[in-house]
C-alpha cells in the first residue's frame, strides 16, 4: 500500500499489543511434562522418518545395483556379440573368397567342355607310325584302364 493509502493509526491492528485472553492463556507454571510428551512425540516421529527414509535409500541401493548388473550383462552380451560378428566377418571374407575361386573353376570347365578337339602334344614320331589315328585309340583305351 502507498504511504497515503494508509488507514489512521487507531484503526490498525498493533502486534505487540497484549489481550486479557493473551493473558488467560499463559496463566500458570509451564509444566515439564507437556515438553517430555512433545519431545518423545518429536523423536518417535524422527524415528520413524528414519527408518522409513533409511529403508527408501536401501531400496534406491538395491535398484542401483540392479541396474549396474543389467548393464554389467547387457556389456558382457555386446562383447560377444561384436566377438561373433568379427568371427562372421571373417568366415564370410572366406566364403566369399572360395565362391569367387568356385565361379572362376566352373567356367574354366564349362569352357573346356565347350571344346570339341583336343591336342595332343610331343607325341614322338617313332610312336605313332603311320596311323595317327590307332594311335590316339590305343592311348585313349590305356589311359581309360588306368582310371
Amino acid at each position: 500500500m502507498k504511504p497515503s493509502s494508509r488507514p489512521s493509526g487507531d484503526n490498525v491492528p498493533v502486534a505487540n499489543k497484549k489481550t486479557q485472553s493473551d493473558d488467560r492463556d499463559n496463566e500458570g507454571p509451564v509444566n515439564h511434562s507437556f515438553f517430555e510428551v512433545l519431545f518423545a512425540s518429536l523423536s518417535e516421529d524422527l524415528h520413524t522418518v528414519k527408518g522409513d527414509l533409511s529403508q527408501e535409500i536401501k531400496t534406491i541401493h538395491m535398484d542401483v545395483a540392479d541396474q549396474g548388473d543389467m548393464v554389467s550383462n547387457l556389456e558382457d552380451w555386446e562383447i560377444s556379440r561384436e566377438e561373433e560378428f568379427e568371427q562372421l566377418q571373417q568366415e564370410f571374407i572366406h566364403l566369399r573368397d572360395q565362391h569367387i575361386d568356385l565361379q572362376a573353376y566352373a567356367e574354366d570347365l564349362e569352357n573346356r567342355s565347350r571344346r570339341n578337339n583336343v591336342s595332343i602334344h610331343r607325341v614322338p614320331t617313332c610312336v605313332e607310325a603311320n596311323n595317327m589315328e590307332a594311335f590316339v585309340q590305343a592311348l585313349f583305351a590305356h589311359i581309360m584302364e588306368a582310371l
